[in-house]
């Protein structure tokens, strides 16, 4: 029996994919364990389906802030300075109007085209709930990261349709207690072996053809170098820094009745003077 990873060092390959400036929408189970291996300043914001933006594991936060906020699994976690808390329907609009960078969930099962099917137990055969998976896969890239079969044996990575699936064709990235598989056009490529597994072994527990990527390799897992980058946060030193990233086209929602009490002015004499044109302009006063 080969050794298979653990969950920590699942999450430890998975964390090596994030970047500095990333907005990370987190799913229940595996993805969880993630925070932790972070610490509570990293330059990248979590988003946990309970709705916290911008939340530590409580173990990790010792530069964060003691709240009643829970993970997808419903552990206790603690708010980073600049945290929010938003609703069931602003995580959906979050994801499904494309500002979330990455989501990173645990699927029952992923085929080649990228589909998955989120949950299920033996006790409910064919019933697939699947929560806010749904959301999660409108993310500009995702994630899975499972065990590479099931404690049956049954490979959990297939090349069958998914009827029921909860998201298609959107899987980028494999991460599971034995390889990285990238999904790409023509199927699962072989980019990366757990310590002590060879491409032979991966390929009999995958019930997928398998191509191997020209820099098949082991998997390292070193954790991300943050060291050069500022934390994440949505608090900026002056209002052009604040707009640096707007661009042309861009829907703008300005918040607050009009007067010296409401709008942000500053902001809207920064916008004016930085001339991004072709924007759509959405304000709740006349």
């Amino acid at each position: 029996m080969l050794p298979k990873l653990d969950e920590l060092a699942i999450a430890c390959r998975v964390a090596r994919e994030l970047q500095p400036g990333q907005v990370v929408a987190l799913g229940p189970g595996l993805p969880c364990r993630i925070p932790e291996l972070l610490p509570a300043n990293a330059p990248v914001q979590f988003l946990s389906e309970s709705g916290a933006l911008g939340y530590a594991a409580r173990d990790a936060a010792d530069q964060a802030v003691a709240a009643p906020v829970v993970d997808a699994n419903g552990q206790p976690a603690a708010l980073n300075p600049g945290a929010s808390l938003h609703s069931a329907v602003d995580f959906a609009a979050m994801l499904r109007g494309g500002h979330i960078d990455t989501a990173v969930l645990q699927p029952f099962q992923v085929n080649a085209a990228g589909d998955f099917i989120h949950w299920t137990t033996a006790a409910v055969p064919g019933l697939f709930p699947p929560g806010n998976a749904v959301d999660l896969a409108a993310a500009r890239r995702v994630i899975a990261m499972l065990l590479h079969t099931g404690a049956d044996g049954i490979p959990n990575l297939v090349s069958a349709a998914l009827p029921l699936a909860d998201g298609r064709c959107c899987v980028d990235l494999i991460v599971t207690d034995a390889a990285v598989i990238r999904v790409e056009e023509s199927g699962f490529v072989l980019s990366e072996l757990a310590p002590g597994w060879t491409a032979d072994a991966v390929a009999a527990i995958t019930a997928a053809p398998l191509a191997l990527a020209p820099d098949l390799r082991e998997m390292s897992f070193d954790p991300p170098n943050f060291s050069a980058a500022a934390p994440a946060g949505k608090v900026y030193p002056d209002a052009p820094a604040a707009l640096h990233d707007l661009h042309p086209g861009a829907t703008v929602m300005i918040d607050g009745f009009g007067g010296p009490g409401g709008m942000a002015h500053y902001l809207l004499v920064s916008l004016r003077d930085k001339g991004t044109g072709g924007l759509t302009i959405i304000s709740n006063t006349a």
